[in-house]
């Protein structure tokens, strides 16, 4: 099996696997041999019936399993890389002429030796066959290059096979219980709080009441009469031209006349003046109409890590965070943590593994005050890709910070208009104007 030189990407495909195998009982037909795939289904079955009742443990085995492969790719993208320039070095010994071919078999055979046990390509009986004279070169090497490129695939598996064994010999998957009974606590605050289960279910879109407003452009006819009549009660002067039926009659007494001919081809008899017909008309109507946000955009978690946010605070902040985590996993929905305070700082949350990392972010940075303008020109700058369209954005702080610029409140319409929505915690007494800004505001 070839794996994807970008980690992040394989740890991905490997949570996925996780959930098809806990759903079905059988993964891809791809993975069914693959080494890591086969430790991962065996950790899954010896914790079956615990995981399948209970979220928490589920997540944590997930967690460290990916935790784990995540520290075994690496050796394993290296053995990749390896026999990639292995087949460059064949490309280059093949692609020269005889003539150079013959000058590098030295060097070629001694690699060969070393890196080949001899049931797997034999060196020697190559080089005995170069020196019979009555052997076709051509098909000597046309034979070597298919045992090298053959053997070549083989070391590489036997490597990578080699590399997972050891990493995994003897290593039991074990959930520890200070961590599951961390994750119960977490829960534990969930249900503590009313307005955590609120925010949850409006970032997770259960019964989403929110819209969108769009722009629609529509031609709408204008209704119209019938076009007037050229009768004489309409009649409102007199002009030149060459209606015949409208001439004056002093006009129709020269049609014998050549004049009156010449009068015709220059658009110059004279007749009655009309009010012009009405016609049927058309109109651009530009109106709004509600929509809703069907589609399910990222979620951005900006985080106040300020010292006012220290203690119980940051505690209801990692219990939501942890939830949310698990939702964005559930939904497919990309998460990302934002935690600011003097200045913003991010973390890809969504990606399973990356928990250890949250620990790590949040250690020691709960000092100094906030700059709510930084931590929104954060959430913006992210907002700006297209990626992020119909996000959802969740600010938790103590909201102890200035309404932003006009600039930046200008922004956060326009962004609302696009169907992104701002949400806000607020941790603490303090009720500030934010609730006005921001499309849900809770307070705990």
């Amino acid at each position: 099996m070839e794996y994807n030189q970008n980690i992040g990407k394989q740890l991905d495909s490997y949570s996925e696997l996780f959930d098809i195998y806990l759903e079905r009982g059988r993964v891809p037909q791809e993975y069914e041999e693959e080494p890591l795939s086969r430790y991962m289904r065996s950790q899954v079955e010896g914790f079956r019936d615990k995981i399948e009742k209970d979220e928490d443990l589920r997540e944590l085995l997930r967690e460290n399993i990916i935790t784990l492969f995540g520290k075994i790719l690496p050796g394993i993208l290296e053995i990749q890389a390896g026999h990639r320039r292995e087949l460059e070095m064949i490309q280059q010994f093949f692609g020269d002429s005889m003539e150079g071919r013959r000058r590098q078999w030295p060097q070629v055979k001694r690699w060969l030796s070393y890196n080949f046990p001899k049931d797997m390509l034999n060196a020697e009986g190559y080089a005995n066959a170069f020196r019979n004279e009555e052997k076709s070169k051509e098909q000597i090497f046309e034979a070597l290059r298919y045992n090298w490129e053959r053997s070549a695939l083989l070391m590489k598996e036997r490597r990578q096979e080699g590399h997972i064994r050891n990493c995994l010999r003897g290593r039991v998957m074990g959930i520890g219980k200070q961590d599951y009974r961390t994750r119960k606590k977490m829960r534990g605050i969930i249900f503590k709080y009313p307005a955590l289960e609120d925010i949850l279910r409006q970032i997770g879109r259960e019964h989403e009441k929110d819209t969108i407003e769009k722009d629609i452009t529509a031609m709408l006819n204008v209704p119209i009469l019938l076009h007037h009549s050229s009768s004489r009660q309409e009649i409102d002067g007199v002009t030149a031209g060459n209606n015949l039926t409208c001439l004056l009659p002093t006009e129709y007494a020269l049609m014998d006349e050549p004049v009156f001919y010449r009068k015709y081809v220059d658009r110059q008899l004279q007749q009655f003046h009309s009010k012009p017909p009405t016609t049927s008309k058309q109109k651009t109507d530009r109106t709004t109409r509600s929509e809703p946000r069907l589609e399910m955009g990222p979620i951005i978690l900006a985080i106040d890590t300020s010292g006012s946010m220290s203690g119980k605070p940051i505690e209801i902040c990692k219990a939501l965070l942890t939830h949310i985590t698990y939702l964005a996993r559930k939904q497919k929905r990309k998460c990302f943590l934002i935690t600011f305070s003097v200045r913003a700082r991010y973390l890809e949350i969504s990606r399973p593994g990356q928990y250890s990392k949250v620990e790590d972010f949040f250690s020691d940075r709960f000092t100094g005050g906030t700059d709510g303008e930084e931590m929104l020109s954060a959430a913006l700058k992210a907002l700006g890709k297209e990626a992020f369209s119909m996000a959802d954005v969740l600010i938790i702080s103590d909201f102890l910070f200035p309404l932003p610029k006009p600039e930046t409140s200008v922004k956060i319409r326009n962004e609302q208009a696009g169907g992104t929505r701002f949400y806000g915690l607020c941790i603490g007494k303090h009720i500030g104007p934010y609730s006005k800004v921001l499309d849900k505001f809770w307070t705990i």
